[in-house]
């Protein structure tokens, strides 16, 4: 846990989530809908694809929530 918050702290990580922040206000500007279980994915200003992309499954929170929500 601390190895993983002490990663979110540094430059590279900052700049992913600027990244994302700034993708995912640009597509919603250009009035781009977000369907249900995506998020923005890759750099505006990068090459390749870049828009909303299904939420990645190797998540540990994304998991989490998946068993919060089953029946049990």
């Amino acid at each position: 846990k601390t190895t993983a918050k002490r990663w979110m702290q540094t430059e590279k990580a900052k700049r992913i989530r600027r990244n994302a922040d700034n993708l995912r206000n640009s597509l919603k500007r250009k009035g781009i809908k977000q369907p249900p279980g995506t998020e923005a994915g890759h750099n505006v200003n990068g090459s390749g694809k870049n828009g909303w992309e299904p939420i990645a499954e190797n998540r540990a929170v994304e998991k989490k929530n998946k068993r919060k929500l089953r029946i049990t």
